[in-house]
């Protein structure tokens, strides 16, 4: 059975990104991971990855990097101009803790007398006002990072002329606050935005596209993430599942024989439109 490709340009938030990426190896072990579990199962399919050619620094910071210097004010989250919303979710954070650790030191509620009862409730309706005032945030904070970044990929991915349809894997430094949602601490991917108004192709890339931390352990994040950018949601069962939540930090799931796939989600991978 020929197998279908699935499209994959890599790049990195910047040239320190690159040169981190390029020693640890992460892209070569996450492709590496997919291909095997693509293979091992007869799924029919396969990662056509580009750039594979050994370009020099030069090129990969014309072509591959959003950004062409190195250091800390080049992480994509602080060069997008969120850093209002970013020291604000650090503030939260910080705040609800704080009351998490107050409400441990109260202990159970069921063991407090009535002024200790009325004092835990009163925190726990804080800390959960907290939570709401988090949420309220990060949904700023998505949107402004995923519109700053659609707009940095659109003459870089127009520059490139290619006459496929690829999915954009980019390399990236995840802040504090990105990551605190464990669910969210390895990869990120952002679905197709072609329904928007005609107009918005003009000055942003439109479709799918997928960040990774640069950090990450986990090795199937980059075909995890595919099957996202190809519709597929997260899910509960089987627990061998690999888009089962909770399971980037699970050891077997190393081992891509330990995982596996839903019919559903290999008929909407296989009709993505990166995978031909």
């Amino acid at each position: 059975m020929a197998k279908k490709d699935i499209r994959v340009t890599f790049f990195y938030a910047d040239t320190g990104v690159w040169k981190q990426a390029k020693k640890s190896k992460i892209r070569q072990t996450l492709v590496q991971w997919a291909d095997g579990f693509y293979d091992g199962h007869n799924y029919g399919f396969r990662i056509d990855q580009f750039p594979i050619v050994p370009y020099s620094e030069k090129v990969y910071q014309k072509k591959f990097c959003l950004f062409k210097t190195s250091g800390p004010k080049a992480r994509i989250v602080d060069v997008v101009a969120l850093s209002d919303e970013i020291d604000e979710m650090k503030k939260t954070i910080k705040a609800r803790s704080a009351i998490s650790d107050q409400l441990k030191a109260l202990g159970p509620r069921e063991d407090l007398d009535a002024a200790g009862q009325s004092a835990w409730d009163d925190l726990h309706k804080k800390r959960d006002e907290l939570g709401a005032e988090w949420d309220r945030l990060s949904l700023i904070y998505d949107a402004e990072l995923e519109m700053q970044i659609r707009r940095l990929l659109h003459p870089i991915i127009g520059s490139l002329s290619s006459p496929k349809e690829r999915l954009p894997v980019i390399f990236c430094e995840f802040s504090a606050a990105f990551s605190s949602d464990q669910r969210s601490a390895h990869g990120v991917t952002y679905r197709s935005r072609r329904t928007w108004y005609p107009s918005a192709v003009l000055t942003m890339y439109t479709g799918a596209f997928v960040l990774i931390n640069k950090d990450s352990k986990s090795r199937f994040v980059l075909a995890h993430e595919i099957c996202h950018a190809a519709g597929c949601e997260h899910q509960d069962t089987p627990p061998n599942n690999l888009m089962r939540v909770g399971r980037e930090t699970d050891r077997s799931f190393n081992d891509p024989a330990n995982v596996m796939m839903t019919p559903d989600d290999l008929t909407r991978l296989g009709v993505a439109i990166f995978v031909a």
